[in-house]
């Protein structure tokens, strides 16, 4: 939160440079070997996101249950601008390219299974997108305005987690 506070410019950029990196990678292939890179790479933008927006409901005000000040930590005017088009930015990253990429995975992967009779690729194939469905939670987890698209898109990996994820 401190760097976030003092040097957000270098933190976003960097961070969206990381992002956009680790998305050249997809070879459109959910089980290829950089997959796990990606992943790693969307929650890692995906926790800076947070602290992106808790910083920003924290000064404005709005955060649901801490309104005591940040000890050590303020976020200037200038800063909060520049970390609203940081989340902006970002936001637009996870839902036009992030977004689509997953949910393109999750389609080659149920397209396999529908193909397949064999127990074993269902349960590979089954366990590889609870992965993807729970990564697409994370990206809507900051969501200001919910479309209809995006509450589907929720609604949908919530179910799928719900009735084939196990412990």
């Amino acid at each position: 939160l401190n760097e976030l506070c003092h040097s957000p410019e270098t933190i976003i950029r960097y961070t969206t440079q990381i992002l956009e990196m680790g998305l050249s990678l997809d070879s459109g292939n959910p089980k290829a070997t950089t997959v796990p890179i990606i992943l790693f790479v969307i929650r890692l933008a995906s926790r800076i996101l947070n602290a992106i927006s808790f910083l920003h409901s924290h000064r404005m005000g709005t955060h649901p249950s801490i309104h005591q000040p940040l000890r050590n930590t303020s976020v200037t005017d200038n800063s909060l601008m520049i970390l609203r088009k940081g989340q902006n930015d970002l936001q637009e990253i996870f839902y036009e390219k992030v977004s689509p990429m997953l949910k393109s995975w999750n389609k080659q992967l149920s397209e396999e299974v529908i193909k397949s009779s064999n127990e074993l690729i269902l349960n590979i194939n089954t366990t590889i997108q609870c992965n993807i469905h729970a990564h697409i939670l994370i990206l809507y987890r900051n969501v200001f305005e919910y479309t209809e698209e995006i509450c589907s898109t929720i609604l949908c990996s919530l179910t799928f987690l719900t009735s084939r994820h196990t412990w």
